[in-house]
């Protein structure tokens, strides 16, 4: 296996798949194609605040994992969703010039901490502090790079209206996909209807339409209103969907 690791074809899918990744990362944060090229064209700009990204995406709350539904799971500490869609409409929001715009430690803090986090993960210390400033420091870096010639903050709306489509609470996550496709099924033993429940998938599709980049089939182009389901099981279906918004 060590050998093989050394291999071309293995090395060549690393590259590709590094590459994607990026691209992948800097998309959900709101970037649009032009932008993306611009900040992976400046070279090693990516990898240091990747660096600073992966470090609270990595973080674990204390404690064992739990079961799930497809296996175990250990809760993420920080909710790098939140951070993705709040920083840029607070870089717009604020008032002073854009090198000014910083938002305050705790602020930051209390923003990407997840809610799974327990009392003793929710003590700052200076390690945190520390990469608190270099991810600011670096995602301003980031936007400056993107707007090629024009002032970053000709971009930052258009930059902050995209993360909050693309990292919605409403997002569906893989765990509450689960949960929400066996309250379907103890409903179908129930004798819920196939049209029903074809009528439920499509309104939880329309919903999630209208993301960047994202073409819009043309059943659901032409939909004129979402379809009539059964509410009290559409309403189940989305208190699933609120009480895993920070699973994965």
């Amino acid at each position: 296996m060590r050998e093989f690791a050394h291999h071309p074809a293995v090395q060549n899918f690393n590259k590709v798949f590094d590459n994607k990744r990026a691209e992948r990362l800097l998309y959900r944060m709101g970037f649009n194609e032009t932008q993306r090229s611009h900040i992976l064209a400046k070279d090693g700009l990516f990898a240091r605040f990747d660096k600073e990204y992966s470090f609270f995406e990595r973080c674990k709350v204390s404690g064992n994992t739990e079961k799930v539904a497809d296996g175990v799971n250990h809760p993420a500490l920080y909710n790098m969703r939140t951070i993705m869609r709040d920083y840029p409409k607070f870089l717009q929001d604020s008032p002073l010039p854009f090198e000014k715009r910083w938002m305050t430690e705790n602020n930051f803090f209390k923003t990407v901490l997840s809610g799974f986090a327990k009392n003793r993960d929710a003590r700052m210390g200076e390690k945190q502090r520390r990469h608190i400033e270099n991810f600011q420091s670096l995602y301003r870096e980031l936007v400056q790079t993107a707007a090629g010639k024009n002032k970053p903050e000709h971009i930052l709306k258009g930059i902050s209206d995209r993360a909050e489509k693309l990292n919605s609470e409403k997002r569906i996550t893989g765990n509450a996909l689960i949960e929400m496709v066996e309250e379907i099924i103890t409903e179908k033993k129930k004798g819920l209807s196939m049209e029903q429940i074809q009528k439920i998938i499509d309104k939880l599709v329309f919903e999630q339409n209208g993301m960047p980049e994202i073409p819009t089939g043309r059943f659901y182009k032409e939909l004129q209103q979402t379809p009539a389901v059964k509410m009290d099981l559409y309403a189940r279906l989305l208190s699933l969907v609120e009480e895993h918004k920070e699973s994965i």
